[in-house]
């Protein structure tokens, strides 16, 4: 389990790397798909969710599910096509990543 965690974790910086430089061309609607498909809700069947969830530490399985929601609305927020929005979702979704890392450490 520890080491799917950690897989999902790094394909979500992956994910989050790819929609920055998606951004960056302004291809919205491409980032809004990917970043749902990776990070949001949508993400969490094919990372395995059922299956790790109920192994983790309530406060943990509370944050990771947060962040995934976040990714959600960024994801919906990404097709306005306002940056300053985008950015700001960016914010708010790696502010949830940074409470999880430093409240757990995969061991």
């Amino acid at each position: 389990m520890r080491a799917h965690i950690k897989m999902n974790m790094r394909d979500h910086m992956v994910a989050l790397t790819d929609a920055r430089t998606r951004v960056a061309t302004e291809a919205w609607d491409q980032t809004s798909e990917r970043i749902e498909q990776r990070i949001g809700m949508s993400s969490m069947e094919s990372y395995g969710a059922s299956h790790m969830t109920p192994l983790m530490p309530a406060a943990m399985r509370e944050l990771g599910t947060a962040m995934h929601h976040e990714a959600s609305r960024l994801s919906r927020t990404l097709v306005e096509t306002d940056p300053q929005k985008v950015m700001a979702g960016f914010v708010a979704l790696t502010k949830r990543c940074g409470a999880c890392h430093a409240g757990f450490r995969v061991q």
